[in-house]
């Protein structure tokens, strides 16, 4: 009977052991950025990264006396004043890498604001060497020795990585975070500016056939630009005219007129015909016509 029961003891002790581990590791949680750093060019560059706050408080059972006020935590007394109370607390800041999506060849990368939201994810092994010599054969990729789960502390890299666009309820709408509830247009996908005001949007209703795209700007200036055509339409040849310089051109067919004398005699049809045809000669039309967009 004594050994069941120590046989009891010791299981429900490692669960206890299994759960407490647990609830010491972390895999994934929503943050917030509190600044921002670009990357360091160098012999051993750094990626951008960021100095993160967790959106969360952490609690842990405790009395009074524990509180640990490097950490400011505030007590909260249990109802029952025999059981200990919460110690309630922020956690740590810490600088991780940005993870930044980069499907097919591209890479969506941009500063990232105060307050952005965002995902903090965790590794199971030290990312410190990778950051910088990335999965280099002669550093070390996959340290299995002395470093696992490196949580809350460590040094300015830490071994978890920033993904900036996790939404929560209130910080998705126009204005400030938390002042409007989420709002997600039901038949389009957008991306752009979180204040809706510069978005690239693809309305395709139900997730069938794109019906339109629409892109739209409140900023003073939008630039479309290539190295050689920007095509209007599919299957765009002709060039389309700069205006300003064909406003030119008229006016300067316009002064010539003003310039043929008075007429004594009735003039020269034919003469007239070849003093337009020498003009249009000299026609400057490449400086008419030397714009990249081509129309249909």
């Amino acid at each position: 009977m004594p050994l069941i029961l120590t046989r009891a003891t010791l299981e429900m002790l490692l669960d206890d052991v299994v759960v407490k581990t647990g609830l010491t590791m972390r895999v994934c949680m929503p943050a917030r950025v509190v600044s921002y750093f670009p990357p360091v060019p160098g012999p051993r560059p750094t990626p951008p990264r960021a100095m993160i706050q967790i959106d969360l408080k952490y609690a842990r059972e405790g009395h009074i006396d524990d509180i640990d006020l490097a950490a400011m935590e505030v007590f909260q007394p249990a109802a029952d004043a025999r059981e200990p109370g919460e110690l309630v607390g922020s956690y740590p800041m810490m600088i991780v890498p940005i993870h930044f999506p980069g499907p097919w060849g591209m890479w969506a990368r941009g500063p990232l604001l105060p307050g952005e939201l965002g995902k903090l994810v965790w590794c199971d092994r030290s990312i410190d060497s990778w950051q910088v010599d990335g999965g280099s054969p002669t550093g070390p990729t996959d340290p299995g020795f002395g470093h696992m789960h490196g949580g809350m502390t460590g040094g300015p890299m830490n071994d978890c990585w920033f993904e900036p666009g996790l939404r929560s309820g209130f910080s998705m709408g126009v204005g400030p975070v938390g002042t409007a509830p989420s709002v997600v247009d039901p038949a389009a996908w957008m991306i752009g500016s979180a204040d809706g005001f510069s978005v690239l949007k693809i309305t395709a209703p139900g997730g069938g056939v794109p019906v339109r795209m629409d892109l739209t700007t409140t900023a003073p200036n939008l630039t479309l630009d290539s190295s050689l055509f920007v095509d209007i339409g599919l299957g765009a040849t002709s060039f389309a005219a700069k205006a300003d310089q064909v406003d030119a051109r008229f006016a300067e067919i316009k002064a010539a007129m003003l310039l043929i004398p008075p007429a004594v005699t009735p003039l020269d049809a034919v003469a007239v015909v070849n003093a337009i045809l020498t003009f249009f000669e000299t026609w400057p039309a490449a400086t008419v016509t030397a714009i990249k967009a081509r129309v249909l």
